[in-house]
């Protein structure tokens, strides 16, 4: 076994029992919301008696909520420029991102990820790369489900919500034996040893597939930069071997060692390395996980899922249903009580009394107890008690939840509308902690783009980006372009840093929807306003042709409604202003035409590193 494969069953090892009790109660969840809700001794002794065992599964709507909020409400991602950057490539940025979470179908893998955490308190996704088709050597970068909750195990030690902190990850993906005697000819399959898996599971996963882990690790390195005279800072990693003749090279101002990562991923199963350690592009552990609420007990924590402290109380629906469906079931079956005269006659009749359908029941009249007939016992009564108790018990899986009738769309003993909202406001707030930690997951996953895109797309090509009202548009990158508008750009990813927040809120179409009815409420109440606000309105509308109406309706509108007639004093300085505008930019895309041809369509990149590069080319001499 190689040192690098010790090393990693031994991290395993640690991160397993760290994070074994809220996978085994992470298990149990799973079970649970997937109704296997009766204790097993008592569903033997009940089954072994004919008794029913009923499971009235409540929860899922619970859940469902949860999802169904992070539908309505989704965070979305928005990228601010910081260092040496624009507002433009900034927009850049956040449009692309936009379209790899377009392509990725992210919102379907965010909602799902959200799913099992309120299943079983936790969730996750990963970032990766690929081809962007089989004619090109250009990568794209998507973003993929990971289909088991319990399937990821971090650093015990990583203690931030999104484990940037983490050193290291397993990924564990269980496979099919002939998926990996083809993918893996040469290799006899050896499980990854999983106590959870071999103790605990009890039989829920698959026993019949192999599993293996994907091993994530940080190996920490140290960087050279260096400063150079017109205040450029470059990579000189590469030539820290001499750093003696850098640090007296004239041009060079300062250098210093700067701590950072790089990101490694193998995989490997019980007993080799199936695939070794392979450099990844990004900085970053491309593994997210949403987690439920933390909890805290003496020396360790573990997240909740939202069903865990409902369980009981759903048990406790199950046995008082069960119990009156018994009683109930049970009521036809009520012997009929007489005389053994008044059936010998007709015997055979009477023993189908509780089996067939019978039109008629004849009976002999028994002289010894003048009239009297068969008759029914009474069947056992429904005790009150027993409905008030499962009742309760649904009342009680609100109460653990926080979600009550208002909240999921159920009629409620409030009545006005104010008391309604109230009580559906109570079901957000209760809620609100699972949306923030998937805003938590989504913002990580926005940071691990941010770093592996000037990674991947790092050379000149035409790139798809989505606007918020997802309008596609195509945007030239790594190169200097004209824009439609006449102005001279250049989005190269490479340079600049940015930082990024979340935003959650209804979607850019509710969005819309809103803003109509809003309007069409305000038109309503002020009728005059419909004649200076109508093109407005028609541009919120969602059906086609709102915008071309919209246009139509806004030559309608006098231009001093709308401040289209400025002063001509106003109008002047502005055409003498957009004159000068225009004849910088005609002398912009002349030097920049002129730089094309005499660079030989050199990207914007190189341009703008020039001197950096003749540093770095004088540095290489001097070493040779």
């Amino acid at each position: 076994m190689s040192e690098h494969l010790q090393q990693a069953k031994e991290r395993y090892r640690l991160a397993e029992e760290g994070a074994r009790e809220s996978l085994e109660l992470a298990a149990d969840d799973l079970r649970f919301a997937s109704g296997d809700q009766w204790p097993a001794e008592v569903k033997r002794q009940r089954e072994a008696e004919g008794r029913p065992c009923l499971t009235i599964n409540l929860l899922p709507k619970y859940i469902r909520q949860i999802t169904g909020d992070a539908r309505q409400n989704k965070p979305a991602i928005k990228v601010r420029p910081t260092k040496d950057a624009t507002e433009d490539t900034a927009k850049v940025f956040e449009g692309l991102i936009r379209n790899i979470e377009d392509q990725s179908r992210a919102s379907n893998i965010y909602v799902t990820a959200l799913s099992q955490t309120a299943t079983c308190s936790m969730g996750h996704w990963q970032v990766c790369t690929d081809y962007a088709d089989d004619s090109s050597f250009e990568q794209d970068i998507f973003i993929k489900r990971i289909d088991s909750p319990m399937s990821v195990i971090w650093d015990a030690n990583a203690k931030e919500l999104d484990r940037s902190d983490a050193m290291y990850c397993f990924v564990v993906e269980r496979i099919t034996k002939e998926a990996f005697e083809a993918k893996y000819p040469d290799k006899a399959p050896q499980n990854w040893d999983d106590p959870v898996y071999r103790e605990s599971a009890g039989g829920w996963f698959e026993q019949d597939k192999i599993r293996v882990a994907a091993y994530w690790e940080k190996r920490p390195i140290k960087k050279y930069i260096a400063q150079i005279d017109d205040g450029q800072v470059i990579d000189v990693t590469d030539f820290k071997d001499n750093i003696n003749e850098l640090q007296g090279n004239e041009r060079i101002v300062n250098i210093k060692t700067v701590d950072s990562f790089e990101i490694y991923r193998s995989l490997l199963d019980g007993v080799s390395e199936l695939e070794k350690p392979k450099k990844w592009a990004g900085s970053i552990i491309p593994i997210v996980s949403v987690f439920g609420p933390e909890e805290f007990l003496e020396n360790r924590s573990r997240f909740v899922s939202l069903i865990r402290y409902a369980k009981d109380s759903q048990r406790m629906y199950n046995y008082w249903t069960t119990q009156i469906t018994e009683k109930i079931a049970l009521a036809p079956k009520v012997p009929y009580v007489g005389t053994s005269k008044m059936f010998s006659s007709h015997k055979k009749l009477w023993e189908k009394a509780n089996t067939a359908n019978l039109a008629f029941l004849p009976y002999t009249p028994d002289p010894d107890a003048p009239g009297m007939r068969p008759q029914r016992e009474q069947p056992a009564p429904l005790n009150v008690a027993e409905i008030e108790q499962r009742n309760q018990a649904a009342d009680d899986i609100k109460n653990t939840t926080g979600l009550y009738d208002a909240a999921v769309g159920n009629r409620s003993n409030e009545t006005s509308g104010r008391a309604i909202l109230a009580r559906a406001r109570e079901g957000d707030t209760a809620t609100f902690e699972w949306i923030d930690n998937l805003a938590v997951a989504i913002e990580h996953t926005g940071y691990i783009l941010l770093d592996l895109i000037p990674k991947i797309y790092d050379t000149p090509r035409i790139v798809r980006i989505l606007g918020e009202d997802s309008s596609v548009k195509e945007v030239p990158i790594n190169q200097v372009f004209q824009s439609e508008s006449g102005e001279i750009l250049a989005h190269d990813m490479t340079t600049g840093k940015y930082d990024l927040t979340i935003t959650v809120g209804p979607s850019f179409a509710t969005q819309k929807m809103e803003a109509a009815a809003s309007m069409i409420d305000f038109v309503r109440a002020v009728p005059g306003a419909a004649e200076v606000s109508s093109d407005l309105l028609a541009r919120n509308m969602d059906w086609p042709g709102a915008d071309e109406i919209a246009d139509r309706l806004k030559r309608t509108i006098p231009p001093e409604i709308i401040g289209d007639n400025e002063s001509p004093e106003a109008q002047e300085a502005q055409q003498a202003a957009m004159a000068e505008q225009q004849e910088a930019l005609d002398l912009q895309k002349r030097d920049a035409e002129a730089e094309i041809e005499s660079k030989e369509a050199k990207t914007y990149k190189d341009v703008q590193d020039g001197q950096a590069q003749e540093i770095e080319n004088e540095i290489t001499l001097n070493m040779l």
